[in-house]
């Protein structure tokens, strides 16, 4: 599930951020999505303290016809029935028709607004820590050679931070085992699990920690 931090959603003409969508594997989408199937993200903003969903807010159709990327800016409405709630924003997935389940093949990877553009995060307390698992955006990036990963944990878990290539294999395994609860971080060197440099071009890194799972996109440049 991906989700932003807990914001409180402004009186005002609604949200502008950025985000993107792309298709790790447009080769092998076919395989995965025969015409008359699709996969459906909806970005939904949920009840913080219930997490009910209260609105959706826009969807993105993928099928083997429309796998076009999408990066930009992108406006939200405004409900009026949002205004002053404290809630968070994640991607629902849903599937039209017998899609091929294939996801160690292909994967659709969405990427979901960058909260630091949806307004101050709740803090839990006083410290200004977000409440729930964050996976923060690696810099630099670009990169070249090396990247720092940053991560915070609201409890301790099992955490797992991997790097993919764009066809789903894994370059990099940079993280997997039990940490506290607190920030993180970790470098990427830019080399795989046999210590090769890596080729330039777009890089997956996965953070999975209990139910949390988050992807962002990373670009080496040599």
């Amino acid at each position: 599930m991906f989700r932003t931090n807990p914001i409180i959603w402004p009186a005002n003409n609604g949200l502008e951020f950025q985000n993107g969508f792309s298709v790790v594997n447009p080769n092998l989408i076919g395989g995965v999505l025969p015409p008359g199937t699709a996969v459906i993200f909806a970005l939904e903003a949920v009840n913080t303290t219930t997490n009910t969903p209260l609105a959706n807010l826009y969807q993105h159709i993928v099928n083997s016809a429309n796998i076009l990327p999408f990066h930009g800016k992108r406006q939200v409405p405004a409900p009026a029935s949002l205004a002053g709630q404290s809630i968070y924003l994640c991607v629902a997935v849903q599937t039209q028709g017998a899609i091929v389940a294939r996801p160690s093949l292909v994967e659709i990877y969405h990427e979901i607004p960058d909260s630091s553009g949806l307004g101050k995060p709740e803090p839990a307390d006083g410290t200004g820590l977000p409440k729930t698992f964050t996976l923060y955006p690696n810099y630099p990036n670009p990169f070249n050679p090396e990247t720092t990963v940053r991560f915070y944990l609201p409890e301790a878990s099992e955490v797992k931070l991997t790097v993919f290539n764009i066809v789903g294999e894994i370059v990099k395994t940079l993280v997997s085992g039990r940490r506290a609860t607190g920030n993180h971080a970790e470098m990427w060197d830019g080399r795989n699990e046999r210590g090769e440099p890596a080729v330039s071009g777009v890089y997956f890194l996965q953070m999975r920690a209990g139910n949390f799972k988050a992807v962002q996109k990373m670009v080496l440049t040599r």
